[in-house]
């Protein structure tokens, strides 16, 4: 038995952003514009989960098959067990935050150091969601390794850094053609980070 992301779990995340939107737009009067960064982010953070933590396996019999355990598997020990077949996990997870450092900055004033650190809680987020299912379930499908959070990490460095490049490129190109500005546009032009 699995638990996947199905239509349940669908409609649970579609009140959740109901509910949260009905709070960001009316309690903290925020812009269509915001919004529409806000509705991407949120979008982003469902995938992510999607991909990290489901599906969940409920069988006993799984246990047997997947061959892990939740203590014997995990790695705490930051890039001792990283290997050459370890390269596509590491790349995969920096692939994986990139959006979350690029998209974060148009929801919020944060800066680098506060980007990084709200990624790095993500990432540990993450990998304690999935502890707690493996303990829950008793196996792991998905080892709980500190490497994850390194490379989530540099994922959300890497994703402030395009956002930085974007936004000086994008005002030059607005200062320079003197291009029309939509609410959106203009939101954009405003971000105060850089």
């Amino acid at each position: 038995m699995t638990v996947d992301f199905d239509p349940f779990t669908i409609i649970v995340f579609i009140v959740l952003y109901a509910g949260i939107t009905v709070f960001v737009q009316f309690k903290l009067r925020k812009t269509f514009a915001y919004m529409v960064f806000f509705t991407i982010f949120f979008i982003y953070l469902v995938g992510v989960l999607k991909y990290t933590q489901f599906p969940i396996y409920l069988s006993k019999y799984m246990r047997a098959e997947m061959g892990q355990t939740v203590w014997r598997d995990m790695n705490l020990i930051p890039l001792v067990a990283l290997k050459y077949r370890a390269l596509n996990t590491s790349l995969l997870n920096i692939l994986l935050t990139i959006p979350f450092g690029f998209v974060l900055p148009f929801i919020s004033n944060l800066r680098l150091r506060q980007v990084l650190f709200a990624g790095m809680l993500f990432s540990i987020m993450l990998e304690f969601l999935q502890l707690v299912t493996a303990l829950i379930v008793g196996f792991t499908f998905r080892v709980v390794d500190i490497n994850d959070v390194i490379f989530n990490t540099i994922g959300v460095v890497i994703g402030y850094t395009l956002f930085i490049g974007f936004i000086h490129v994008y005002r030059f190109v607005l200062n320079k053609w003197h291009i029309p500005q939509n609410a959106i546009l203009r939101y954009i032009y405003e971000r105060t980070q850089v």
